[in-house]
């Protein structure tokens, strides 16, 4: 708990947390939640203690709410994420809701299960030189979150 504020956004996180690790995993489709988040400056461990199964919504609330529950680079790390749901745009202005970001993402998947999938039956299609480039991208940016701490 010392990784996050004490304020209330902190209190519900860890509330719907609780929730989710009490109750038997839900028959609807779930997502796989690190409790403490595993990269720097948080270092969550990938381990069953800090995992954990939560809805659609509740993977939501919660990343919504990690934003609120630090600051500095911690801060800028949570709003990366949450951004990567795609949830935030690039200006910080427009937020989509829970509800939204649910039924987006049930839609989305029916449409890209299975052969749907533009991937279905495909090998890994990019070369070790394309992998290398994006790996290489990925460090540059990382350098760049740090330095802006």
């Amino acid at each position: 708990m010392d990784n996050f504020l004490n304020n209330k956004y902190t209190q519900i996180y860890y509330r719907i947390i609780e929730r989710a690790q009490k109750r038997l995993k839900p028959s609807e489709y779930t997502e796989k939640h690190h409790i403490i988040p595993k990269c720097k400056p948080f270092f969550g461990k990938n381990t069953k203690e800090n995992l954990v199964h939560l809805t659609f919504k509740e993977h939501w609330t919660c990343h919504h709410l990690l934003m609120k529950m630090v600051k500095g680079i911690k801060k800028a790390k949570m709003y990366y994420a949450f951004r990567r749901m795609g949830q935030l745009s690039k200006n910080h202005k427009r937020i989509i809701n829970s509800n939204m970001f649910e039924r987006i993402k049930i839609i989305n998947r029916e449409l890209c299960c299975g052969k749907n999938n533009p991937m279905y039956g495909k090998k890994n299609i990019l070369s070790e030189e394309s992998k290398k480039k994006i790996s290489k991208s990925l460090l540059e940016i990382n350098m760049v979150l740090e330095i802006k701490e």
